[in-house]
């Protein structure tokens, strides 16, 4: 694959800041597993999924985001159920 600056690679090691207001949690991740999707024509936009591991988080940092979460794939959940 050809790596570019935007570029992940499995087994890469991050550093992340992860904003959500009124927050920023700070942590080390690793990249566990990516997907490429491109249609390869000359305007093609690339699609990255990645699967990212997290560590070095607080409890505090933890809590937060999981409860962030939940509350996202709640509304996500809600947001389907009212979808024609």
């Amino acid at each position: 694959m050809e790596t570019t600056p935007l570029s992940l690679i499995s087994g890469e090691d991050l550093d992340l800041s992860i904003a959500i207001h009124p927050r920023v949690i700070k942590c080390r991740g690793k990249v566990v597993r990516v997907l490429e999707e491109s249609d390869q024509s000359p305007t093609a936009r690339v699609r990255f999924e990645a699967g990212l591991r997290f560590g070095g988080m607080s409890k505090q940092d933890r809590s937060y985001l999981r409860q962030y979460l939940s509350h996202l794939i709640e509304q996500q959940a809600i947001s389907w159920k009212d979808a024609p």
